[in-house]
């Protein structure tokens, strides 16, 4: 992935303490017989370079199995969040181990040799929202002519939970909220409703903030009686590509989007105003949004 901090890559650590191989290049690593080839991720805005990248893969003869890595969304999985095609990807590999997305994912398309997977987050994350989902990872089986993947659940991962608290018995209900986390092997992530009448944010803010001791992250909705035919409108289940769908709409450009929400948001976000100036007037120089 991209780091939003600068400094080496931690799959680089882990080739200089000889417990890994980094394949972030697009040289193909032969281990045990196969062929591992990976590449690091690419913005949007250089899909173009990727699939150039990609079309050389495919001109490779492959005598040995292959796995082909990346960090890349389809437009075919997820119609915002995609970023390259299924048919820009060489089709002569025998597995295709994809990251990025969040949700597990598994297919066969006609044009490819293999099984393509997206296992998704080991663990709930915030883009995700509230909403719980089966966690794991694939374990892939070569031994056989066609690659076989094979689903492995995740027993322990991070609860999410969606609490609904009456605002007159605030304080009680969070007590006992708390006294329900001690079965809990991970800090929860939690969402509360409150519902009620003439609720104060500011008081429910100072009865709920012991939460912060007791899990990893949380936060709270009003429903006030007096909406009545009124409802709240859940988290979308991708937040990151929600955002990027109301940016693209505003902007007109999926190019401007991106760069306004994953490259320039994260820094301003970070009140970094050093690399805010730094990238901005890179952006001017290389004329990357020039009307042509």
């Amino acid at each position: 992935d991209i780091s939003r901090i600068p400094g080496t890559p931690s799959a680089l650590l882990f080739e200089k303490i000889g417990l890994g191989n980094y394949i972030g290049t697009g040289e193909p690593i032969r281990v045990k017989g196969i062929d591992f080839v990976g590449f690091n991720k690419y913005r949007k805005t250089e899909s173009e370079e990727l699939v150039s990248q990609l079309r050389k893969c495919e001109k490779s003869k492959r005598e040995n199995r292959s796995i082909l890595v990346l960090h890349q969304a389809l437009y075919e999985v997820h119609k915002y969040a995609g970023e390259i095609s299924v048919n820009d990807l060489p089709a002569n590999f025998d597995y295709y181990a994809m990251g990025h997305l969040h949700e597990r994912y598994q297919n066969k398309f006609s044009m490819l040799n293999g099984y393509l997977c997206y296992p998704g987050s080991t663990d709930p994350t915030g883009v995700e929202g509230f909403e719980s989902s089966e966690k794991g990872f694939y374990i892939v089986d070569l031994s056989s002519r066609e690659a076989e993947p094979n689903w492995i659940k995740l027993q322990n991962t991070r609860p999410q939970l969606n609490v609904d608290v009456e605002y007159g018995k605030l304080e009680d209900e969070i007590k006992k909220l708390i006294e329900s986390f001690s079965s809990m092997k991970k800090k929860p992530v939690i969402r509360l409703k409150i519902t009620g009448s003439n609720i104060d944010p500011a008081l429910v803010s100072s009865k709920i903030k012991i939460l912060a001791e007791h899990s990893l992250y949380y936060d709270w909705q009003p429903f006030s009686k007096e909406q009545e035919g009124l409802r709240l409108v859940d988290r979308p289940a991708d937040l990151e590509a929600e955002v990027m769908r109301i940016a693209t709409e505003l902007l007109k450009r999926e190019d401007l989007a991106y760069f306004a929400v994953s490259e320039l948001l994260p820094l301003l976000s970070g009140e970094r105003d050093e690399d805010v100036s730094e990238l901005l007037w890179d952006t001017f120089e290389k004329r990357r949004f020039a009307v042509r």
